[in-house]
């Protein structure tokens, strides 16, 4: 909201600078325009903070040119599409419209890399994944999606190589552990899932197993000895403290 607020008033503040001095300045026809569509602008912004992304896309659709096709827009437009209907065609769209006049690889790469896993196409996914890894760094969270990636393509045994070296790289990071517990558990190893799930916990603790318990992926660990007697373990060791 900032951004096009301060916008209106720069243009606001000139016109009248201009009229103090005597100076009869009509506003141009970009400026006339901005100022009309101003509060449209930080409508937009403020319903995508708040959540609200139907109307964020219906207050998008209402914009002109060139302030509807400008990438903070469309970026704005891509949030909203991205709370209302991930992986949808509205997403894709944006995602289109960010990406083709754009020279930031990185956070397009990231972005698509988002969108083609919240629509399932996680090849796509797992290609924008390596983009972005060769942009900016290898680094434990962004191994942990091409993990993840090459677990929903079946490709079992690279995508258990890969998040034990994300685990390797940054051990105290929550995310690659979590990662590692639902890859094991797919393939019922349910020992390594359970370790896994073990110094995630200690990272950050649960407050509670109940929400981790509804997860439809973690039914075949939740049903294990193996998670049972972690269980027993942990409520053990939090009475003793």
């Amino acid at each position: 909201g900032e951004y096009f607020t301060q916008l209106s008033r720069r243009t606001l503040m000139r016109l009248m600078q201009a009229t103090k001095e005597g100076v009869a300045l009509e506003p141009t026809p970009a400026q006339t325009a901005f100022i009309q569509q101003t509060h449209e602008l930080e409508l937009l912004d403020r319903l995508v903070r708040d959540g609200k992304a139907r109307g964020a896309l219906l207050t998008y659709r209402t914009l002109q040119e060139p302030f509807k096709s400008d990438r903070r827009t469309q970026f704005l437009r891509f949030k909203a599409a991205t709370q209302l209907e991930p992986g949808g065609a509205e997403q894709k769209e944006a995602l289109d419209a960010l990406s083709s006049d754009s020279k930031d690889r990185e956070s397009d790469s990231f972005l698509r890399m988002n969108y083609f896993a919240q629509a399932g196409d996680f090849q796509s996914a797992l290609t924008d994944a390596g983009t972005f890894a060769r942009e900016l760094g290898i680094d434990a969270w962004i191994l942990g999606q091409m993990a993840l990636f090459h677990h929903k393509l079946g490709h079992t045994q690279q995508a258990r190589q890969i998040i034990d070296q994300a685990v390797e790289l940054e051990p105290q990071l929550f995310e690659p552990h979590m990662t590692r517990m639902e890859i094991a558990s797919a393939q019922s190893d349910f020992q390594a899932a359970v370790e896994s799930l073990s110094r995630g916990d200690a990272i950050r603790p649960f407050h509670s197993l109940v929400r981790f318990e509804t997860i439809p992926e973690a039914q075949g660990l939740i049903a294990s000895a193996e998670y049972k007697q972690w269980k027993q373990e942990r409520v053990s060791e939090s009475r003793t403290k």
